[in-house]
């Protein structure tokens, strides 16, 4: 019995283990409520749209972006390691943007 249990106990880490492995690292991030939220039919949330599609365009590491006029305007801002490809940082930021869409949908300022 006490084999049983510790063969079920090392399968379970080893199933968890396994899922951290899958996903990808999205250490830290923090939803800030001060701001307000949008829908995304708004103004905001089209700006919010060309800002993310426009991500590709990184051709170093640093990206810099500011979409749309007062009080809707959205602003992005990445900065990679120095040692970090430009490969690496494109597929990091549209990664990162999607994840910080999902764990602070529909509001005005996130941070990833």
């Amino acid at each position: 019995m006490v084999k049983s249990a510790h063969s079920s106990l090392f399968f379970f880490f080893l199933s968890i283990l396994a899922l951290s492995v899958a996903q990808q690292d999205f250490l830290l991030h923090n939803c800030q409520n001060n701001n307000g939220n949008y829908t995304s039919s708004s103004a905001f949330g089209t700006n919010l749209n060309n800002v993310l599609s426009s991500n590709t365009v990184i051709d170093y590491g640093f990206y810099n972006e500011s979409v749309g006029q007062e009080p809707d305007t959205v602003n992005a801002i990445a900065l990679f390691r120095g040692d970090a490809s430009v490969d690496f940082c494109r597929t990091c930021l549209q990664n990162d943007t999607q994840k910080i869409l999902e764990v602070c949908p529909n509001q005005k300022e996130e941070v990833g």
